[in-house]
């Protein structure tokens, strides 16, 4: 080899000269590009779990012999792992988790009376907690609904999860309910914001017309009077809670219950012995107003004239009762057309003067009262004869 064969092997300082000098020395060097270095890509750590909701809790277990225990107050929250992985825990500190419960399309949670939420944890053990709020309980049912709507893909028609079931029978078509309704709507970010605008007012809808939708018809069939229920379309939420039910059968058969000022009251028929005391008094009341020469007006009277053996010298003698039948005959009279003096009470019935055929004795008849003075005196004026009349 020549020493010009030692120029291809140059040392690192070197590095200006290039392939270029060895052909064409005496021409100037043209910088060549640099080729910088690139380090090969990290693997992209996991995020961390981001917390959709948390709140505390009264936590109890159902340990091996089939009681519950109280585990005490602690936490209880959702986390989200990049809106693929959802998981229930129970914790103390940040550090400190008790247990943990994934969620998937199939897990169940049964909400409770007195704001429980009763759920089984990955060990198998069933847990329950108990919410300070129903509405933190609702609250939290909506996170679960999110979570369940994430995992399959907003694939679905709606989703149900019931807080409080209610009692009576279950709504079907036809039947009319009311209902309060709360809107809430899923944002970009994955958190939920609530959808409603000023005073939340009752609806009334019947269902099977799909008044909202197909999809919230069918959200409400299942459900009861006094019932609550969290349901997802698309991505609204609603809580619903039934407050009336009207049943179509009631409405056919005219049934429906009325208020108490509306109802119809139905009157109580006498009995035997009712009637026969009702017709007592009115015999007695017949014997009285004949003893005092008065005319019955009394329904079914079979008396023509009250005046069959008038007594010219004795007066009727009223009894202790008799002051009850002065008000009748006074009505009877005035019925008559016959004028009448206003005399205060006690009062006592004077025979009426029937109309001849003369006229100076209609003149004479219509001049006397009915009622007089009561005679606080022995001698007694005497009576007109009566048995001249037609």
């Amino acid at each position: 080899m020549s020493d010009d064969d030692d120029i291809d092997f140059t040392s690192a300082n070197q590095s200006s000269r290039n392939l270029a000098s060895l052909f064409h020395g005496s021409e100037p060097a043209v910088a060549s590009p640099t080729v910088a270095y690139v380090p090969p890509k990290q693997p992209k750590k996991d995020s961390p779990p981001k917390i959709m909701t948390a709140t505390a809790v009264q936590a109890f277990s159902l340990g091996a012999d089939q009681k519950w225990t109280p585990r005490g107050k602690m936490g209880v929250a959702i986390l989200s792992t990049d809106n693929t992985m959802f998981q229930l825990i129970l914790y103390l500190t940040k550090t400190q988790h008790i247990t943990s419960a994934r969620i998937n399309t199939s897990s169940v949670f049964t909400c409770q009376a007195n704001n429980y939420l009763a759920f089984q944890d990955d060990g198998g053990i069933n847990w329950s907690v108990m919410f300070d709020t129903k509405q933190t309980l609702a609250e939290f049912i909506l996170q679960i609904v999110v979570a369940k709507a994430y995992l399959l893909g907003f694939k679905f028609d709606h989703i149900i999860q019931d807080i409080r079931e209610g009692e009576g029978s279950i709504l079907a078509d036809h039947d009319s309910a009311e209902i309060a309704v709360n809107q809430y709507k899923l944002l970009e970010n994955g958190t939920v914001a609530s959808a409603d605008s000023g005073e939340i007012k009752p609806l009334r809808l019947k269902i099977g017309k799909q008044q909202n939708g197909k999809a919230f018809d069918d959200a409400l069939r299942g459900m009861k009077k006094s019932g609550q229920r969290i349901t997802m379309i698309g991505k609204i939420l609603y809580n619903i809670e039934i407050i009336r039910v009207k049943r179509e059968k009631d409405a056919r058969s005219s049934s429906i219950t009325m208020p108490s000022e509306e109802q119809p009251t139905v009157e109580r028929k006498h009995t035997i012995t009712e009637e026969n005391e009702t017709n007592d008094d009115k015999n007695k009341m017949l014997q009285r107003i004949n003893r005092m020469g008065g005319v019955s007006m009394l329904p079914n009277s079979n008396q023509t004239s009250a005046f069959t053996n008038p007594h010219q010298h004795q007066l009727p003698t009223l009894g202790d009762d008799d002051s009850i039948n002065n008000e009748f005959i006074q009505n009877a009279v005035s019925s008559r057309s016959i004028p009448t003096a206003t005399i205060p009470p006690p009062v006592q019935f004077v025979p009426p003067m029937y109309q001849h055929q003369h006229h100076h004795q209609h003149q004479q008849t219509a001049s006397h009262p009915l009622i007089q003075q009561p005679v606080l005196y022995p001698v007694q004026q005497p009576l007109h004869d009566y048995n001249s009349r037609p």
